[in-house]
């Protein structure tokens, strides 16, 4: 069986190789996400910030389904940098949200990595 490779599939590919090639280090409490929203912003906890989007249909259902980065925001995790080029490191953590969209608008979560 041969799969067409799509470029939704290409951009949900690169945000999670992304995020399995960050730091970890420094990590403060990790927040949960909400388990369904309407949209992404009804999904991002307080106190974190969009990093990255994307959307395409994960599970074949014909509905949009939602893959995301989510990044901390507390400053007490931002580091000087000691190498060329950079000020500071941003050691805050991050968080991979996974929904499968349904047919009433909403967002299911499926997956959250940490």
């Amino acid at each position: 069986m041969k799969v067409a490779y799509t470029q939704g599939m290409h951009r949900i590919l690169v945000v999670l190789l992304t995020l399995l090639s960050l730091p970890v280090a420094g990590q403060s409490t990790i927040a949960e996400l909400h388990a369904r929203g309407s949209s992404l912003e009804d999904l991002i906890p307080k106190g974190w910030k969009l990093l990255d989007s994307t959307t395409g249909d994960l599970n074949k259902d014909g509905i949009s389904d939602l893959v995301f980065v989510v990044q901390g925001t507390d400053a007490r995790n931002l580091e000087l940098s000691e190498g060329p080029g950079m000020n500071t490191v941003d050691l805050n953590p991050r968080i991979l949200g996974i929904y499968f969209g349904s047919s009433s608008g909403k967002f299911t979560k499926q997956v959250q990595s940490n």
